[in-house]
């Protein structure tokens, strides 16, 4: 019989005193070193999101005082994007994009910004917090940044984060739900994305009522199809027999 320990646990003389292959003592110096690296790693992310930021403010800042046109600050940026994806040898495209959302990131959630520089927050944590927060206009995401940072201290993982935000978002909405349905029906669509293979991606965005019906019923309808394939193959089979 094992012997147990005053925790509960199974006593000493029943754990490992190593790991297998290795020494426990080279297996945690192991994890200390992924431990620095991913603070390290975390640092430099915020690091660059900032510099993006200021980069990005810098281009919209230059084209105000200019009182350039909108198109002339889309030129501005485009050219701030240039010099860096030249200097960094990526896309011009992708530095657009990586400037836009680290401008969003910066200036609408600085809280979020600032718990993920001291390393209380990953960069998975800070993704959904944006991506739930870009449900908000821009003149509520100043206090959904400081809830959002609260509730990611009490929920260690971003898929309990992302559950409570939405819960959080959807309360400090300007706007009630009805009111957001009706301007959301005005986005209804339906596209072909072109796969491989000869097949497709067919979307339809639509409300939520109508999306479940429709899966529903196709579901059923092709559930039918399989069934009746399974009886024919097995009648088949019985008359060959």
């Amino acid at each position: 019989m094992s012997s147990i320990d005053s925790s509960g646990g199974a006593g000493s003389a029943d754990r490992p005193s190593s790991t297998p292959g290795g020494d426990v003592d080279v297996l945690a110096g192991l994890v200390t070193e992924v431990v620095v690296a991913e603070a390290a790693v975390a640092l430099a992310e915020v690091v660059r999101v900032r510099a993006l930021a200021a980069a990005g403010r810098f281009a919209l800042d230059a084209a105000a005082s200019a009182r350039a046109s909108a198109r002339a600050s889309d030129m501005a940026m485009r050219e701030v994007a240039s010099e860096v994806a030249a200097a960094c040898g990526v896309s011009d495209r992708t530095v657009q994009r990586d400037i836009g959302d680290a401008l969003t990131l910066v200036e609408s959630y600085p809280a979020t910004v600032a718990a993920w520089e001291a390393g209380a927050l990953s960069r998975r944590h800070v993704r959904v917090i944006t991506e739930v927060g870009a449900e908000l206009p821009v003149e509520a995401r100043e206090a959904f940044d400081a809830v959002a940072v609260s509730l990611a201290g009490e929920a260690s993982s971003p898929g309990r984060l992302k559950t409570r935000l939405a819960v959080a978002a959807q309360r400090m909405h300007p706007r009630t739900v009805t009111e957001r349905h009706r301007a959301g029906r005005e986005t209804r669509c339906i596209r072909v994305v072109p796969g491989v293979d000869g097949m497709s991606d067919l979307i339809a965005t639509l409300p939520t009522v109508l999306a479940e019906a429709i899966h529903d019923r196709v579901t059923q309808q092709a559930r039918v199809i399989v069934d009746a394939g399974r009886e024919a193959r097995s009648a088949g089979g019985g008359e060959a027999g």
